[in-house]
C-alpha cells in the first residue's frame, strides 16, 4: 500500500503519511466496533504500528501527528459530511473506508497545520486509492470543506 508514498518524500513527510494511514485505520476500527478511539489507538499501537513502520521503511510514524488528529476525532463531524452529500445519499450508504478517510481529512483541515490544504487533500485522495475507497468522492467532499475553512 505504501509504495506510492515512499518514492519521492523525505523521512519526516513519510512519517506523517504513515500517521495519516494509521489514523484512518484507527477511525475505521472505531466505526466497526463499539470501542472508543483511545482503546483502538492503544490496540493499533500494540499490534499494527510496527508493521506500518516496516512497510514505510521508517523508524517511527509521527506519533505526535497521529495523536493530534485522533484526539480531535468526534462523530459530530458527520454533519459536515452530510452537508455536501448529493440528494439521495446518506452516511449509511457510504463505506466505512470513505467515512474514516473523510473524518481524518476534515480533522486535519480544521487543525490548520503546516501542510497546505491541497497537500492534505492529496494525501487523503491517495489513501482512498490505496485502501479501496472512492478517491473522486473524497476529493470532492474535502475540497468543499477546505473552501469553507479558508
Amino acid at each position: 500500500m505504501a509504495k506510492n508514498f515512499k518514492s519521492y518524500k523525505s523521512k519526516s513527510i513519510i512519517s506523517k503519511s504513515a500517521a495519516r494511514i494509521a489514523v484512518v485505520q484507527i477511525i475505521y476500527n472505531c466505526l466497526l466496533s463499539s470501542k472508543d478511539s483511545i482503546q483502538v489507538t492503544e490496540e493499533y499501537t500494540k499490534y499494527f504500528k510496527n508493521d506500518l513502520e516496516n512497510e514505510f521503511n521508517i523508524d517511527c510514524i509521527d506519533e505526535e501527528y497521529l495523536n493530534l488528529i485522533i484526539n480531535n476525532f468526534d462523530y459530530s463531524l458527520e454533519k459536515k459530511i452530510e452537508k455536501y452529500l448529493v440528494e439521495g445519499w446518506t452516511l449509511e450508504r457510504m463505506s466505512n473506508v470513505d467515512k474514516a478517510i473523510l473524518f481524518a481529512g476534515i480533522i486535519e483541515l480544521n487543525l490548520d497545520l503546516k501542510p497546505t490544504k491541497n497537500t492534505i487533500i492529496s494525501e487523503y485522495i491517495e489513501i482512498a486509492f490505496q485502501m479501496g475507497g472512492e478517491p473522486k468522492f473524497v476529493n470532492k467532499i474535502l475540497d468543499k470543506i477546505a473552501s469553507e475553512t479558508i
